[in-house]
């Protein structure tokens, strides 16, 4: 996969997120879609910076950035998994594992990335 395939999968995950507040009726999901959006397009535009960071410094500065976006969403989707626990809805189920999976495709290239990186500096 290519960063303009993950850029696509993000794009879509965002706009999935927009469109899951019509499937809970009664909850609002607002903060949490608002928490996904925005994180995932916090990642979006931070990763790219991740292969051309020059230094160790700026490296592990944009990781902990790139973390902690993923932590918020997992947050999100933890909550909103939560919140479907009793309707279980098949489309909420589905946008979930969409969203696991998209984060974890982010940290099996982060981790990559740091493979590649530390085999350089040896």
């Amino acid at each position: 996969m290519d960063i303009q395939q993950l850029r696509k999968r993000n794009l879509k995950f965002q706009e999935a997120s927009a469109k899951i507040t019509e499937f809970l009726p009664g909850v609002n999901l607002l903060p949490l879609t608002t928490t996904m959006i925005r994180s995932c397009r916090k990642i979006d535009s931070t990763f790219p910076r991740l292969l051309v960071a020059k230094t160790e410094l700026r490296f592990n500065q944009i990781i902990e950035r790139i973390e902690e976006e993923i932590d918020e969403v997992i947050w999100a989707l933890d909550k909103l998994q939560a919140l479907n626990a009793k309707e279980n809805n098949k489309t909420i189920n589905d946008f979930i594992k969409y969203g696991y999976d998209l984060l974890s495709i982010y940290s099996f290239a982060c981790d990559k990335i740091i493979e590649r990186r530390v085999k350089e500096e040896v």
